[in-house]
């Protein structure tokens, strides 16, 4: 099966969850690593999911700074990885992390945070300003 037929199955049944999408900047990667397509903005989901499956997209970026009110907001972002022998291991002691890192984060500053899997040895986590 050819790289745009699978990434068109995964696009249109993944989930897409960027708060403030429509206030964020939004890039991608095309076809091959390393082929970025930048400085877009969507609506909504809809709409950007669109463009995911018909520029046969690889991977998807957002910002961390929303524009609003002609102020620019940037959100916390926390990058919790873990390095082990095994990824298995690496994998739940990050997300280990990331929960102690939620409840500090609540608790001290009333921030409310997201976690997103990295992509290979941890977690990203959005804490919304």
């Amino acid at each position: 099966m050819k790289i745009c037929q699978l990434m068109k199955e995964w696009w249109e049944s993944a989930l897409i969850s960027i708060p403030d999408l429509e206030q964020r900047e939004i890039a991608f990667e095309s076809r091959q690593p390393g082929n970025f397509i930048r400085h877009l903005h969507f609506e909504s989901e809809d709409s950007l999911r669109d463009v995911l499956i018909k520029r046969c997209a690889i991977s998807l970026y957002h910002s961390v700074a929303r524009k609003t009110d002609n102020r620019v907001i940037r959100d916390v972002v926390f990058d919790i990885d873990v390095k082990a022998n095994d990824w298995r291991i690496a994998i739940e002691l990050a997300l280990e992390e990331a929960k102690m890192l939620d409840e500090v984060v609540k608790e001290e500053f009333g921030l409310e945070c997201q976690n997103k899997f990295s992509g290979f040895k941890g977690f990203h986590k959005y804490c919304r300003v």
